[in-house]
């Protein structure tokens, strides 16, 4: 065993390697089971969607970030989808584009005050905008 066992350790899971292969995923069938289980309300199935094609603006309508990753959405998935995987990889995608977006956004800013300075010092009295 490669970890130490301490005192905070609850338990100790050991597997076969039979028990720890993945099973076959099949294609989603629309059950509504993953959105029925959600603790949180929502729609699991959804969020995948929207993380494979990258669309972070759906994945915040979607408010993919509340997912708390208790990973029962994929328990109960008869398709077996990795719903649970797929919801934090959505999660971590949609902050660091909303990162990336809001990085730009005070560049942005900084760029057009800057703009508007320079342009506001050269305007002529008669300018009242600045």
């Amino acid at each position: 065993m490669d970890y130490p066992v301490i005192r905070q350790n609850n338990g100790v899971l050991v597997f076969s390697k039979d028990a720890m292969e993945q099973p076959a995923t099949t294609a989603c069938i629309r059950c509504g089971r993953c959105t029925n289980s959600c603790p949180m309300q929502l729609s699991p199935i959804a969020i995948k969607k929207a993380y494979t094609v990258q669309d972070a603006k759906k994945l915040d309508d979607l408010m993919a970030d509340l997912c708390m990753g208790c990973g029962t959405c994929s328990f109960v998935c008869p398709a077996k989808q990795p719903l649970a995987q797929t919801s934090k990889l959505a999660r971590d995608f949609m902050r660091a584009e909303m990162a990336r977006r809001a990085r730009w956004n005070i560049r942005r800013n900084d760029r057009l005050s800057s703009r508007r300075r320079r342009t506001c010092s050269t305007a002529s009295p008669r300018r009242r905008s600045c």
